[in-house]
């Protein structure tokens, strides 16, 4: 009896060990970032116009740091292990800037925030930036709208949409990763020509 006892000790010993020392699975979630290399037209003559870019808006689906996906249209999912590491619109905004600041052509690009002295100021919306699945393919969508408005007036220049459907490399999130970089760079070169005419 004493034995019998004792060795039932040992055993749940034994299995308190095992399930102490035992790995634990953790569901890591993955983060990417757009960083896309945006360079806009290089021009040789410098204005002296003063451009402020405003935090790019979004509706409320952009506005997290999930990343959305389609399967079907008119429907929308995030997935559930991978992320942004900022919501789009941050992630956009400094590559704005830069695309600009890269075209020479305003004595100052900077970002808006509050009241200050500028020529020109350009406000964004972003109206599509998922990745879209359809018969064993991806593809990611990023659509764009801007404007110019002259600051002195608040009159609007101009305004237009940019629209890039980018094939994704690989049907997964990472795929659709490598594609918004690529829809980004595509998007914010055409941004950035366009608001050398204002």
């Amino acid at each position: 009896m004493i034995f019998r006892s004792c060795w039932f000790m040992i055993f749940g010993i034994v299995l308190m060990a095992c399930s102490v020392f035992s790995p634990v699975k953790t569901e890591y979630i993955k983060e990417y970032m757009v960083d896309a290399k945006t360079f806009g037209p290089h021009l040789r003559k410098t204005s002296f116009k003063t451009l402020a870019v405003s935090m790019p808006t979004a509706g409320r689906i952009y506005q997290s740091k999930e990343m959305v996906y389609s399967v079907r249209p008119h429907e929308f999912n995030y997935f559930a292990k991978n992320r942004w590491v900022e919501p789009p619109m941050q992630m956009l905004q400094p590559l704005i800037i830069q695309a600009l600041q890269s075209t020479h052509y305003y004595k100052a690009v900077a970002p808006a925030s509050g009241p200050g002295r500028y020529d020109f100021l350009l406000n964004t919306q972003l109206v599509d930036f998922y990745q879209e699945f359809c018969e064993g393919s991806s593809v990611f969508k990023l659509t764009l709208r801007a404007q110019i408005v002259r600051v002195s007036n608040g009159k609007v220049l101009a305004s237009k949409t940019f629209t890039v459907v980018q094939p994704a490399p690989f049907p997964n999130p990472y795929g659709g990763v490598i594609a918004a970089n690529l829809a980004s760079e595509k998007t914010l070169s055409e941004l950035s020509a366009w608001a050398l005419k204002y």
